[in-house]
């Protein structure tokens, strides 16, 4: 399992699942050893994963020999974006979909070479699905967000 998507599921649970925040706030608050054992280990963990994150803020995803499409599960937390590589040539036709449960993870696309947006994926688009012919060779950036809470998310990519 990749440690972005780890420190992201974390992440996850720590901002949205009540349960675990009342019970890191138990520990906190506690008076036994052993509550502020587990804090410290907690904690420790938590600071270790989020450096690690922020040296690695993006994923190049690779396709298997023969394959055509990559899909890729992971989480991202409120307000954070997670930033995907994909090679492809001009004139490949690509198509990106995302999934989530509660439907609230989106993505735009930039075109790495000239750095603009694609048609259709721009900054101010939140977009679950693009499908179209590429205009260049080289890298394109998938910009992963989520539009309310965290969100876990399946992305697909499909390149032709």
């Amino acid at each position: 399992m990749p440690l972005f998507y780890l420190v992201n599921k974390i992440k996850f649970i720590i901002l949205h699942d009540s349960k675990n925040f009342i019970l890191f706030k138990m520990l906190k608050e506690g008076k036994s050893a052993s509550g502020r054992k587990i804090l410290y280990l907690f904690s420790a963990v938590i600071i270790i994963a989020l450096v690690a994150q922020n040296t690695s803020s993006q994923e190049r995803i690779k396709f298997g020999k023969g394959e055509s499409s990559a899909t890729v599960e992971s989480a991202v937390a409120r307000g954070e974006t997670y930033s995907y590589l994909v090679n492809a040539s001009r004139d490949q036709w690509m198509v990106v979909t995302i999934m989530s449960v509660e439907d609230n993870a989106v993505f735009q696309i930039i075109n790495k070479k000239t750095g603009n947006y694609l048609p259709g994926a721009e900054e101010s688009t939140d977009i679950k699905r693009w499908e179209g012919y590429l205009p260049s060779s080289g890298d394109y950036k998938i910009i992963v967000g989520s539009i309310r809470g965290g969100a876990e998310y399946t992305l697909k990519v499909t390149i032709e």
